[in-house]
């Protein structure tokens, strides 16, 4: 019989929000750093894309092992992160689609994405095959170059995307049709599905992204599967742990990086143990503002990129420090109005989605 798993409550939830909005914010200031020749600092952006797999796999399998307890299916598991991430991607890549159009019309010598921006490149976007190509020499080998796919035009972040993808549909498959039900009648789909999480286990771009991944879904096992842990240590180790990371990160100069992979996950789950316990947590303007910047974070992610590109290809004759606030402020606003319209309606959308294949007590 499975063990109960606890349910995150008000105060957990908005710290994973502030982590949440807090790594898409590093991304931006990490890139803007570069872009306006501030500072070259690229373990800045890479630590807010440690930060987002490590809450990718804490989620997601807080999600999978808690709803579980009910009876929860592959197939709604499925729906939602479809909901969730598409919901997302779609109007990112029709909003990079234009930009670069723009770029490319405004300065055409400026842009230097134009073997990404071809409905190849779009496509494969689509159906996250971001960089497949380089799994290893062999499917370098066997798949031609004119099906080579990258991320599309100047929407660059948009390679972690593939990556986060295969993990949810590989842990997806492993435990709803091994753990739960031993099938095997799915075991060809789930060796092609694994390529990608396997690969990054130790490889690709960012040197073992999987393995960041498991990490949050180490943290989901020891803090919402266990009952009890002294405050006291929890905070003390919280604490510790983050001093260590960020040690780590400077001394380094590198976030894709086991040790600071590990000892973040460690402080966020210390973090977590301490605000266990039936915490009410009264939802005020502070609260809602975190929430509201927390769920725009994704489309921010994918965008801020592209809009960073267009602000530069103007050339404009500014400070650099006005330019870079600009584009900040900028990006901001605009991933803002572009998820109040799309990414922020994903629950709805699954809801749709459950109704229009028939699926039975669609809350």
């Amino acid at each position: 019989m499975e063990s109960v798993v606890l349910k995150i409550n008000s105060l957990q939830s908005i710290s994973l929000d502030i982590i949440r909005l807090f790594a898409a914010q590093l991304v931006l200031v990490g890139h803007l750093l570069s872009f306006c020749s501030l500072a070259k600092l690229p373990y800045i952006q890479n630590s807010g894309v440690v930060l987002f797999f490590i809450l990718s796999g804490l989620i997601i399998s807080y999600t999978i092992f808690y709803k579980s307890q009910t009876n929860y299916s592959f197939q709604e598991f499925f729906i939602e992160r479809f909901a969730r991430i598409y919901s997302g991607l779609v109007p990112s890549l029709l909003f990079i689609l234009l930009i670069d159009f723009i770029i490319q019309n405004i300065n055409p010598n400026y842009y230097q994405y134009t073997n990404a921006y071809n409905i190849k490149t779009f496509l494969g976007n689509l159906l996250m095959l971001q960089d497949y190509h380089y799994i290893g020499h062999f499917f370098v080998n066997i798949i031609p170059k004119s099906l080579h796919i990258t991320s599309f035009g100047s929407g660059r972040p948009l390679w972690t995307l593939a990556i986060e993808w295969w993990l949810y549909m590989f842990l997806g498959m492993i435990y709803f049709f091994y753990v739960r039900s031993s099938s095997r009648k799915y075991v060809l789909l789930m060796l092609l599905v694994s390529v990608v999480p396997l690969w990054n286990l130790v490889y690709g771009r960012g040197n073992g992204l999987s393995v960041v991944w498991i990490l949050g879904i180490i943290v989901t096992m020891f803090v919402f599967k266990k009952q009890f842990f002294p405050k006291t240590l929890s905070l003390y180790f919280s604490v510790t742990t983050l001093v260590f990371a960020l040690f780590v990160l400077i001394y380094h100069e590198k976030a894709y990086n086991i040790h600071f992979a590990f000892l973040i996950a460690c402080s966020i789950n210390f973090m977590l143990l301490f605000q266990q316990g039936n915490i009410k947590l009264y939802q005020g303007a502070k609260s809602k503002l975190i929430k509201f910047v927390a769920n725009y974070s994704f489309t921010l992610y994918l965008i801020h990129y592209s809009l960073i590109e267009l602000i530069l290809s103007l050339e404009l004759d500014i400070n650099k420090y006005l330019l870079a606030f600009s584009c900040f402020i900028l990006a901001n606003i605009t991933a803002a109005f572009i998820a109040y319209f799309t990414e922020m309606k994903h629950k709805k959308l699954a809801v749709k989605l459950k109704i229009l294949i028939g699926k039975k007590n669609v809350k």
